[in-house]
This record gives C-alpha cells, sequence and structure tokens, in this order.
C-alpha cells in the first residue's frame, strides 16, 4: 500500500478503517452462517415431518384394510351359521402404486 500516513489522526483513521472492513466482513460471514444453518434446521424439519406423515399414511391404510378383512370374516361366519355357502373372494391386497 503506497498510503502515506502524515500524522498520528491519519494512522488511527487508517487503522478505524481496516478495523471496521474487518468487522463487516465477519459479521456477513456470520450472518451467512447462521442462514445456512436455520435453511438446515428447516430442511430437516420438513424432512421428518414428510416421514410422519407417511407413517401416518400406512398406518391408516393398514387398519382399513384390517376393516376389510374383519368385515368380510363377520359375514363369511354369519353365513355359516346360516348354513348358507358363502362365495365372496377375500378381500384383495391394495395395489401398491407404480413408479414412474
Amino acid at each position: 500500500m503506497n498510503i502515506i500516513l502524515n500524522t498520528n489522526l491519519d494512522r488511527k483513521i487508517f487503522m478505524a478503517r481496516s478495523f471496521l472492513g474487518v468487522a463487516l466482513y465477519l459479521m456477513s460471514a456470520a450472518t451467512m452462517l447462521t442462514l445456512f444453518e436455520e435453511g438446515i434446521d428447516i430442511m430437516f424439519q420438513r424432512i421428518r415431518d414428510s416421514f410422519k406423515r407417511e407413517e401416518q399414511i400406512i398406518a391408516k391404510a393398514k387398519d382399513e384394510v384390517y376393516k376389510e378383512v374383519a368385515e368380510w370374516d363377520r359375514r363369511r361366519k354369519q353365513a355359516e351359521s346360516r348354513g348358507e355357502q358363502f362365495t365372496e373372494p377375500p378381500p384383495a391386497p391394495p395395489e401398491k402404486p407404480s413408479k414412474k
């Protein structure tokens, strides 16, 4: 640097400007790091929420299938107790969605 510092005041101003530049850089870096960390937290929270929704959907589907089978079995037993032939096929397993 070819800056000629003539007075003590010039040196102090130069040092203050240098310090201010470094301070602003550090503040910017800290702000960016904080935003990055918050973004990661939000991303992982969304992933956790997605897994919870999937678990709830699977539990609901299992419950519905169980109810279908229980209803079919109840109808079968009623027909048998009346001495009737029960020809209704058992509920088919749910179809898995195709992956495209």
